[in-house]
């Protein structure tokens, strides 16, 4: 029944738009028919109603041939509109060929292309009608603007380019954005002082910076892809420093990213990656590839940030099997769904769901897959948490790690890789020292036949991010 209803709807839609454009047509080839009966008495009535069915069925007939009748016109963008020119184009051409073989009388060539003309402008003219009033339906409606519009967070776009305009329309069409485009902001002086989707123009940066305080903006959203690493500098260093929050459009900032921000963009909170003026380095040693190729692989704390770039990274790889072990859920679940998009069938993938605490359940997993390489990176890292909870840090740390190791041992695991950091250099809290103790179980380990190793990762990002958010730092 729902189906049924559902397909009656569409049809009547359908209807309507064909009603539209017939009433559309029928004036404006009446009218000009009309004119050229007052200046030709002598055309009858018969050859007056012959020529407009005629060119109405050449005109209806291209339209259906050119498929006009199946676009979504709530969604029409240049390439739809120019269908409808084309078919009406090909319509009229259409008619004068009927016209001049099979016609006894014949419109005069000016009016025939008038009435195309004009019946053609009339049918558009009612499409954009239809989608300004989508986009603005206060105005038709007599209402005031709904409450959730004043709610919404004023932002300037950077770049008015194609991005800048298609997170515009997206904004704009989404009725439950949070927010609204108040400006663009672009250093072309070809767009300062234009609109575009109905948002003003300003520019260039300094001027807009040095008023930025008078304007409705809360946020500032960058959409400036392609852009050189000198160039994004200059753009993050200006607008960080504006007294407004910062967000980025999100897309492909490096190749290696490139096809999952392609599947996915949205406004997110600038990354500390973002501040890394200069390219990322992208490991394709051979040598690499080569190790790894065809070998089951095992990753603890998957879901992480230093997990999933390492889970990333291997899938490039092409391993035998990729397990993912993580306690936590949702973090494990993105990731897993982030690589069967981007590799889909040619990557054999597992996800486990398990705490490194849990011996029992490490060691099952163990035995179950085999692994041949093992990275270590389940840990708790936040530094002023663990100071509040020590004991946690030991258990999750020290203990997950113990555990690990001896799961990997009975498993007969070739490598084991343990991601440790700098802060377990001479500790000065408690993350630190639980490191440092999970690396001397490491080095306890220099008699076993599994090859132990581990890595400290620096912070250098970190300080980074702490240097252009607020100007300066001391090294500790």
């Amino acid at each position: 029944m729902s189906a049924r209803g559902g397909f009656f709807r569409g049809k009547s839609r359908l209807a309507l738009l064909l009603i539209i454009d017939v009433l559309s047509l029928s004036a404006a080839y009446w009218f000009f028919l009309y004119r050229y009966r007052a200046f030709n008495p002598a055309a009858a009535n018969q050859d007056a109603i012959l020529i407009y069915v005629t060119i109405l069925t050449c005109v209806f007939t291209s339209r259906l041939i050119f498929h006009v009748y199946l676009q979504m016109w709530r969604y029409a963008t240049s390439d739809v509109y120019l269908r409808m020119v084309l078919a009406d184009f090909i319509g009229g051409v259409l008619y004068f060929a009927v016209d001049r073989v099979f016609f006894a009388v014949h419109l005069p060539f000016q009016y025939a292309v008038a009435a195309v003309s004009v019946g053609l402008l009339l049918t558009l003219s009612s499409r954009f009608i239809y989608q300004f009033a989508r986009r603005r339906p206060e105005l038709f409606s007599g209402a005031r603007l709904p409450a959730p519009q004043k709610n919404k967070i004023g932002v300037a776009i950077v770049g008015a380019g194609e991005m800048g305009v298609l997170l515009a329309t997206e904004l704009l069409m989404n009725r439950n954005s949070r927010y609204n485009p108040a400006f663009f902001i672009d250093n072309d002086p070809r767009k300062i002082g234009t609109r575009i989707e109905g948002i003003p123009v300003i520019g260039p940066d300094h001027e807009v910076l040095s008023d930025i305080d008078n304007l409705p903006v809360q946020e500032i959203v960058i959409a400036l892809p392609d852009t050189d690493v000198m160039k994004r500098e200059q753009v993050f260093d200006q607008y960080m420093n504006s007294g407004c929050k910062v967000m980025i459009y999100d897309y492909p900032t490096d190749h290696m990213h490139a096809e999952m921000h392609q599947e996915k963009r949205q406004v997110r909170d600038i990354n500390i990656e973002d501040l890394l003026f200069r390219d990322a380095v992208v490991l394709d040693d051979p040598g690499i590839k080569a190790y790894y190729h065809g070998k089951r692989i095992l990753v603890t704390g998957a879901g992480g940030s230093i997990g999933s770039e390492i889970c990333r990274q291997l899938a490039r790889y092409e391993p035998a099997e990729l397990v993912l072990l993580d306690v936590y859920e949702n973090g494990v679940y993105d990731l897993e769904q982030e690589l069967k998009r981007r590799h889909g069938a040619s990557l054999s993938l597992t996800t486990v769901i398990a705490s490194v605490c849990d011996i029992g359940r490490v060691t099952k997993t163990f035995m179950a897959h085999r692994p041949q390489v093992v990275f270590h990176a389940a840990a708790h890292k936040h530094v002023p948490l663990m100071e509040n909870n020590c004991d946690e840090a030991i258990l999750n740390n020290v203990f997950g790690t113990y555990n690990t190791v001896l799961a990997a041992e009975k498993a007969e695991v070739d490598r084991f890789v343990m991601i440790s950091t700098d802060k377990a250099v001479n500790p000065t809290n408690i993350m630190g020292a639980t490191k440092r103790l999970c690396e001397m179980i490491i080095q306890s380990r220099k008699d076993s036949p599994t090859d132990f190793v581990a890595v400290r990762f620096g912070n250098v990002m970190q300080y980074a991010y702490l240097f252009k958010l607020r100007g300066s730092f001391t090294l500790p």
